[in-house]
């Protein structure tokens, strides 16, 4: 049965009391307020006030296992239920000069050897923000922030990457999602990560919102001798190396690093490789990893 007013109320009012600081007498009216909204949004979304599909059995008055119909069931629906993460998009949008003279076939390899350490007669650079607020205050991140409650996961990747940095000109692909519980100190965020390459060359970007300034850094990638290390367990092979990935801007002094671990799981169909970092000098949060994954998806199109 769901909570009353007073005892949602009363129970805000318990939570609050730990951290010792005055109550907000507006919660309960916010909180219900977005409860009222979730539910007749999702009522004009299915259909139940004539303004959605209605193709779906579902909405032809099915039952669930306590006798509620879709419109019973939103009605008693309480999205504060659980506790929900917030969402975030990252960008890592590289450029290379001269972006015309490659072709598929060539960025695959450019990139591959990249992340191998090898000799390129090119540069790979990268474009990332420096922080102006907390967590990791006048660190570098790749440019990202909050999706938006009514706004698609990728218009919030396009948004936020020209609010941060100006730039328009990147066509974005999506990695991976990253959501380690503990990858922000701020609250549990689940990130998606999107990526796109520009000529560097011909790039714009200049700092805006809360970015504190941006700049191209060139990308250096070295596997760590001997730390390869592979096992076979239950048909799945897992294999495991270590990395260290430093951005150099020597225009303006920069040099920043990484250390990135990696585990690979293959079975006879699937492969999947995890990034963690486990050191960092200068780059925030987790965005080693997410720059090693954005990597990765260059060197598999």
């Amino acid at each position: 049965m769901p909570f009353s007013d007073a005892e949602r109320e009363n129970g805000l009012r318990r939570a609050w009391a730990q951290y010792e600081v005055d109550f907000p007498e507006d919660l309960c009216f916010r909180i219900s307020f977005c409860h009222v909204f979730t539910v007749v949004y999702m009522k004009i979304r299915v259909g139940v006030l004539g303004h959605g599909r209605n193709d779906s059995s579902e909405y032809d008055g099915a039952h669930n296992k306590k006798g509620q119909d879709l419109k019973e069931f939103l009605e008693g629906y309480n999205p504060n239920k659980y506790p929900n993460p917030s969402a975030t998009v990252d960008m890592a949008i590289f450029a290379v000069e001269d972006l015309d003279s490659f072709d598929r076939e060539s960025m695959r390899k450019f990139m591959s050897d990249i992340k191998s350490g090898k000799d390129t007669d090119k540069e790979l650079r990268i474009l990332l923000i420096k922080r102006g607020n907390h967590p990791f205050l006048g660190w570098w991140a790749t440019p990202g922030g909050f999706v938006e409650y009514k706004e698609d996961i990728k218009t919030a990747a396009y948004r936020e990457l020209e609010e941060e940095t100006g730039c328009t000109e990147a066509m974005l692909t999506e990695v991976c999602v990253c959501g380690d519980v503990y990858r922000d100190p701020r609250t549990r965020v689940i990130s998606t990560l999107y990526t796109g390459i520009l000529d560097a060359d011909e790039i714009k970007y200049k700092a805006g919102d809360d970015a504190a300034d941006a700049h191209l850094f060139t990308v250096h990638v070295k596997e760590c001798e001997n730390s390869e290390k592979t096992e076979t367990v239950g048909g799945i092979k897992k294999t495991y190396k270590k990395y260290l990935l430093t951005l150099e801007n020597p225009e303006n002094g920069i040099k920043l690093s990484a250390g990135v671990d990696s585990y690979t799981y293959k079975d006879k169909f699937l492969e999947e490789t995890e990034y963690k970092v486990v050191e960092k000098d200068g780059i925030s949060a987790d965005h080693g990893a997410l720059i090693m994954h954005a990597l990765d998806r260059f060197t598999r199109i």
